[in-house]
């Protein structure tokens, strides 16, 4: 009798773990990933709008304006990627502190040396970052084992992958009345989940909208604070509707670490 209640007891616990929604599901203890780049560009990509050349020397302008303040979307991106986000990955991410305090993770400089700008040419440099954090590009080299991702996953033994994650910003034609052209900014948001062997297995790109239009004006400059609202509203849009969407898409990428 005692047996047969130990049997019934453990097919129950095996259905129900097998029914849980994916969310639920407990994570795989084997399977870990170092978050080893997480960024916003400041900087707004023109090539929709075409004819005002001017546009390009008002955006380096506001990018180094500190009106022009995208600290906070970054702030609220990387608390929603830690306190939302993290939860739906089927892997888990290797502590924070455990990657940013790596003594080869801060000494480390890419082929590209792409964090220069602290002690060089602040003016060229578009990217905003946690404390602690890079801006490191995948790849930086032609031979496979000088490029960044193997470099950065000998770094960290324990874990099955490194991750890059960075949001972006682009105008994009809307509409247009006669010669008056009316254009959003798109937020754009990547995610790149890379395994041991340093290949590809994940790539998520999501974008956002700003629920505002803006019109340009030859000889009339864009300032920061006419911009600084589009990107704000484009980043919100693009963090909620990833929120939603991510279960779906990293769903099997567990298989492929």
């Amino acid at each position: 009798m005692y047996t047969n209640k130990i049997l019934i007891l453990s097919f129950l616990t095996i259905f129900l773990l097998h029914n849980l929604p994916s969310s639920a599901q407990p994570v795989s203890a084997n399977k870990k990933v170092a978050l080893v780049s997480f960024s916003v560009n400041k900087d707004i990509d023109c090539s929709e709008v075409k004819g005002l050349f001017g546009l390009i020397t008002d955006i380096k302008k506001i990018r180094q304006d500190s009106l022009f303040d995208l600290q906070p979307t970054l702030n609220k991106f990387h608390k929603t990627f830690y306190s939302s986000y993290m939860s739906k990955f089927p892997f888990e991410l290797l502590p924070e502190e455990s990657v940013l305090q790596n003594p080869e993770y801060i000494s480390f400089e890419s082929p590209n040396r792409e964090n220069r700008h602290m002690s060089e040419n602040k003016f060229w440099w578009t990217f905003l970052t946690p404390p602690g954090y890079k801006r490191i590009y995948e790849g930086g080299a032609f031979k496979k084992k000088n490029r960044n991702e193997i470099k950065l996953l000998r770094m960290f033994d324990e874990a099955d992958g490194i991750m890059f994650v960075d949001m972006s910003y682009s105008f994009t034609n809307d509409s247009g009345i006669n010669l008056v052209k009316f254009y959003r900014v798109k937020a754009t948001v990547n995610i790149v989940l890379l395994n041991k062997e340093g290949k590809k297995v994940l790539r998520i790109t999501e974008y956002g909208m700003s629920s505002q239009k803006i019109s340009f004006y030859s000889g009339i400059a864009l300032e920061p604070l006419q911009l600084l609202p589009l990107c704000q509203s484009a980043s919100d849009k693009v963090l909620k509707d990833l929120n939603r969407k991510l279960p779906r898409l990293v769903k099997k990428v567990n298989k492929k670490l």
